[in-house]
């Protein structure tokens, strides 16, 4: 019993070992990729928590500012990928993020009152 006890521990161990990419790997090269992502995001948010004149958008703004902040990180975009000029845009950017242009575009951007969740 013990022995079956002390396989089944060390096989437990090696395999979260094996499992726990290392700083170079793509695993925890994407993750730190998504650090972009996230900044964008605050970026964003703190443009509509600015601009929102509905309750419920700087709510969602504000959550959105403080969960992404958390998840930011630091290193070159794509550094882990061994083509990632082809991955960046011609600007830098990587996929699915907006363009200067865009976020300038929400920074200008009038607030619509809506009207789908209003009480009756």
């Amino acid at each position: 019993m013990v022995l079956l006890f002390v396989a089944g521990y060390s096989t437990h161990a090696l395999v979260q070992m094996w499992s726990t990419p290392d700083d170079g790997s793509a695993g925890a090269g994407f993750a730190r990729d998504m650090a972009a992502h996230h900044a964008q995001a605050v970026e964003m948010a703190l443009i509509a928590w600015q601009r929102a004149s509905q309750p419920e958008t700087r709510t969602m703004a504000y959550a959105t500012v403080t969960a992404q902040q958390a998840e930011i990180g630091s290193a070159p975009p794509m550094a882990w990928v061994p083509d990632r000029g082809r991955m960046l845009g011609a600007d830098g950017r990587m996929p699915g993020m907006a363009s200067p242009a865009e976020v300038a575009a929400l920074e200008t951007a009038k607030a619509r009152r809506s009207t789908c969740c209003s009480a009756s």
